[in-house]
């Protein structure tokens, strides 16, 4: 199994670069308030989002082409009371991170930690 790592070289750095991991506190406006910021290294990296609103721990795919983006792995995720968004993290440097999600014919919404 993966184990947290902070942070990995040429992973989640970008993401969220000092500290890689801790909790965060959104500004609300996915309705996600806060979460827990950590990063798996193995196979494929990812960052974990723990709780991401209703959805509980959420996985995001670190792209291998920019390590300053991660996309959520599901499109089934209940952001404002609504299934089926996807969501993706990006750096907004120097520490902290954005979470947009979107649906398709939905409201798309972006939260700031």
């Amino acid at each position: 199994p993966a184990s947290p790592t902070v942070p990995i070289s040429g992973g989640c750095a970008e993401i969220n670069p000092n500290p890689a991991a801790g909790e965060y506190t959104g500004d609300g406006g996915c309705g996600i308030s806060s979460t827990n910021f950590s990063v798996l290294s193995g196979t494929q990296n990812s960052a974990v989002l723990e709780t991401f609103g209703a959805n509980g721990a959420t996985s995001f795919a670190i792209l291998s082409t920019d390590s300053a983006i991660a996309n959520s792995s599901r499109t089934d995720l209940t952001v404002l009371g609504v299934e089926g968004y996807s969501c993706t993290l990006a750096c907004s440097a120097p520490t902290t991170f954005t979470a947009t999600c979107f649906k398709e014919g939905g409201v798309t919404c972006v939260e700031k930690f």
